[in-house]
């Protein structure tokens, strides 16, 4: 029987001639707010207040014009603690391949904080607010570095993904497992948050073959050019499995710099190549009659 098919979509913010750089890699403007005001986003209505709990705020920036991907900075003082929250909307939404790809781009950028290890992780769920159902997903391990702990969370609310970051430089692991877990509890509430519980990706147990994969021609931005490599027919795969729920993914092969690979556990058809951690992929389903 021949493989499946592929049609290749490319999303969030790449553009056809796939030489868009990925946002992460966006230098940020910070946007003027009063000291004493709350600072609202208009696609998701998600509120930056001066004060989160024990932190106190020091910018609210945007890393494209639309301001379809932002970020609020908080501090606080007596624990040398520092807050990132983040919107953003990714091309595909399923806040489980961001959560794996966070915890790449924290080792990527250990000269901030410092470098962790992906294996000594303390991970749980939790309900974001305005959410019914543990979604929410966090991590947090001991940093070797500027900071001795850091913490990631993240969850979905529509098409919107909201993911925190904190790094403290006094508090240890269980110290900012506590502070984080009410951190989150203190944000605002948001609607249409995912009723879908959060699970950890883990790597694929089997190998799929892909067949009649063409390279792509290596340009500014050598993850992407690479990660097109794979966006060709499947083999292997069930073509009759639809998408009736959620579909839960594992991450094809240990986690990369520069972009991974998620598929269905399940074996149907279709994967996305995530590039970077800050939304941007490349999305290969099947069509029957391509």
């Amino acid at each position: 029987m021949p493989a499946p098919k592929a049609l290749i979509q490319c999303t969030a913010a790449l553009a056809l001639s796939f030489a868009a750089t990925v946002p992460a890699s966006a230098q940020p403007e910070d946007l003027y707010v009063p000291d004493n005001a709350t600072w609202e986003h208009d696609w998701t209505e998600m509120e930056f207040p001066p004060n989160i709990g024990t932190f106190e705020r020091m910018r609210v920036s945007a890393f494209e014009k639309r301001q379809t991907n932002v970020s609020a900075s908080y501090y606080e003082q007596a624990t040398s603690t520092f807050l990132t929250i983040y919107a953003y909307r990714p091309g595909n939404p399923n806040p489980a391949i961001w959560f794996d790809r966070t915890l790449v781009a924290i080792n990527v950028r250990s000269d901030d904080f410092g470098k962790i290890d992906l294996d000594d992780l303390k991970v749980g769920t939790f309900v974001p607010p305005g959410g019914s159902v543990e979604s929410g997903q966090y991590a947090v391990t001991k940093v070797q570095g500027r900071a001795i702990s850091t913490a990631a969370a993240i969850y979905r609310a529509g098409e919107w993904l909201i993911k925190v970051r904190i790094s403290s430089e006094r508090l240890n692991v269980g110290e900012l497992e506590t502070l984080t877990k009410s951190t989150l509890a203190g944000l605002p509430a948001l609607e249409d948050v995912s009723d879908n519980p959060a699970y950890f990706v883990e790597q694929c147990s089997n190998t799929v073959n892909y067949s009649r994969a063409e390279p792509v021609a290596r340009g500014g931005n050598e993850g992407m050019a690479a990660a097109l490599m794979l966006a060709s027919s499947l083999s292997g795969l069930d073509e009759d499995a639809g998408p009736s729920k959620p579909v839960r993914l594992c991450r094809e092969g240990p986690r990369a710099k520069e972009y991974n690979l998620f598929r269905p556990i399940d074996d149907s058809a279709g994967y996305t190549v995530a590039i970077g951690d800050a939304g941007s992929s490349i999305e290969v389903s099947e069509i029957s009659d391509l």
